[in-house]
């Protein structure tokens, strides 16, 4: 039996959730060390308080592994900052417990002492899960560890709620609400190339962000911004959109995955900046429009295409639907978190 102790930041409960509560098979245990406190990914950086939070997760993480029969093999962590303090405790302690980062996101790499820390805490993890591949290269880089520690598996998500909005959605008509396009999110967000393509069109605009991601632009008449939704409302605004888009500021940073996919999966056509984070998803031109970076003239053209061809938007969004929920959902992933579990628990054996 392996014995994995898994950790999130989104994970409040010891129900087990994520990706391992869809792995098939007895000879895995897992065990849900929860989080408690709230992880705002939109954040650029971690505060020191939410730094805080991470090393006290980790801990208790770290000492839960158990002695005997009952010792874990392993941990499996999201996001950077959780993988990073068990790397230090596990090279502190010269523990050969394995260490799985999945979703590896980093964003942008470090110098100077974080950098340092970033260098000595991540040698000791034992496979980096990236949602995209460019992103391979430059951690691998980086950190000046070898580009075979590092695997791209596409991101997956939660598909339960897009479903129940797809059904409420099929209860209603959309008839005689005003067409509009949509923008949803803040990390990362190029909203003043969105602006300026959507201001020449006159067509109907909702950004929905935080304000620190339109602060130092202008909005039209013809733009809306809205913030503070639920995850619901955002699903059914996408729904009803006739236009989406997810415009990235930033080539190198994986950005927008989680809001284009849900789009995918909730049947549309999504238009989304051509960087790290988009060009492994989307095929240009079958299942969506990739639009190069910073081009607002590259975004009014592709605004207007789908904005005009009903035809065009709404087999593009069913091709996008049936790669999304075959590619893109935690059941499809798990098998692979799954193989990697047992190959991290052999070496390690």
């Amino acid at each position: 039996m392996i014995k994995c102790i898994v950790l999130t930041p989104f994970t409040h409960n010891s129900n087990i959730g994520w990706i391992p509560k869809h792995i098939q098979g007895n000879e895995l245990e897992f065990k849900v060390i929860p989080a408690g406190y709230h992880h705002d990914r939109s954040r650029v950086s971690s505060s020191f308080e939410q730094w805080f939070d991470f090393i006290k997760h980790a801990l208790r993480a770290w000492f839960s592994i158990g002695i005997g029969e009952n010792k874990a093999n392993g941990f499996i962590t999201c996001f950077p900052q959780l993988p990073l303090i068990l790397g230090c405790l596990k090279r502190l302690t010269f523990s050969k417990r394995f260490i799985l980062a999945w979703t590896f996101n980093l964003g942008r790499t470090y110098g100077g002492v974080k950098g340092k820390i970033a260098k000595f805490g991540f040698k000791a993890v034992d496979k980096f899960i990236v949602h995209s591949r460019d992103e391979i290269e430059i951690y691998s880089n980086w950190l000046n560890i070898p580009a075979s520690r590092f695997e791209f598996v596409p991101l997956a998500v939660q598909a339960d709620s897009i479903d129940d909005v797809l059904v409420e959605h099929q209860r209603k008509s959309a008839e005689g609400i005003e067409p509009y396009v949509l923008s949803l999110g803040t990390a990362n967000r190029d909203y003043s190339s969105l602006v300026k393509a959507i201001k020449k069109t006159g067509y109907k605009t909702i950004i929905v962000a935080g304000q620190s991601a339109v602060s130092d632009i202008q909005l039209p008449a013809n733009v809306e911004l809205m913030s503070g939704l639920s995850l619901k409302e955002c699903h059914k605004l996408a729904l009803k959109a006739v236009v989406n888009v997810v415009p990235i500021k930033d080539k190198d940073a994986p950005s927008g995955q989680v809001t284009f996919i849900e789009g995918m999966m909730l049947g549309r056509a999504m238009i989304v900046s051509n960087c790290s984070g988009s060009k492994d998803y989307i095929e240009s031109g079958r299942d969506g429009l990739l639009v190069e970076v910073g081009s607002a003239s590259d975004l009014e053209k592709a605004i207007k295409q789908f904005w005009e061809n009903k035809e065009l938007r709404v087999d593009m969004g069913k091709k996008a639907k049936a790669k999304a929920l075959q590619c893109y959902r935690f059941e499809s992933v798990a098998p692979t978190m799954r193989r990697f579990i047992f190959e991290l628990a052999n070496e390690k054996a």
